[in-house]
């Protein structure tokens, strides 16, 4: 299929996606395009907040969608 994985919980606070997709948008992109997996690291203690910045359209949503569904 297309690699999907479940995700692995425990009790450290850590947040990690690895090569993180959104896969509604990944299925919608047009032949040829290529969706740019992202990664993310967020913990209690030293990365606890992440602000996302850019110009309209540069992915900020898809970033915060794909994460709220890790």
């Amino acid at each position: 299929m297309r690699g999907y994985t479940r995700p692995q919980f425990d009790d450290s606070g850590d947040l990690e996606v690895r090569q993180g997709r959104h896969p509604v948008i990944e299925g919608h992109s047009a032949i040829g395009e290529r969706f740019v997996p992202n990664d993310l690291f967020l913990n209690r203690a030293t990365q606890a907040i992440l602000v996302l910045t850019g110009p309209n359209m540069g992915g900020k949503s898809t970033y915060l969608r794909q994460t709220a569904s890790s």
